[in-house]
């Protein structure tokens, strides 16, 4: 059903947005797991890469428990609802 309702960028943003879920993480997690996907999402949603690829490389190490004023940003930005649908829903109810 995601792949009839997404378009390919959105596809492609919903995966990359998996590289900041805690959950997520590999028990093995290697230096350069997510990097890809973050630089991604930098240039999505217009950030410096170079200034939030530490703070994940902090976060990834930490599982999550330390979350630098960079990447909590980035991780903002992809958290912000794009649509007031849900909000409309709720008050028609």
């Amino acid at each position: 059903m995601t792949a009839r309702m997404l378009s390919e960028s959105d596809r492609a943003i919903t995966r990359a947005v998996e590289a900041l879920n805690v959950s997520s993480f590999p028990d093995d997690i290697s230096p350069e797991h997510g990097e890809y996907d973050v630089r991604f999402l930098c240039e999505k949603f217009g950030f410096s890469f170079t200034d939030v690829k530490l703070a994940y490389r902090e976060y990834k190490d930490s599982r999550g428990t330390v979350t630098q004023t960079s990447l909590q940003m980035l991780i903002n930005s992809v958290d912000t609802p794009v649509s007031t649908t849900a909000c409309d829903r709720e008050l028609v109810k």
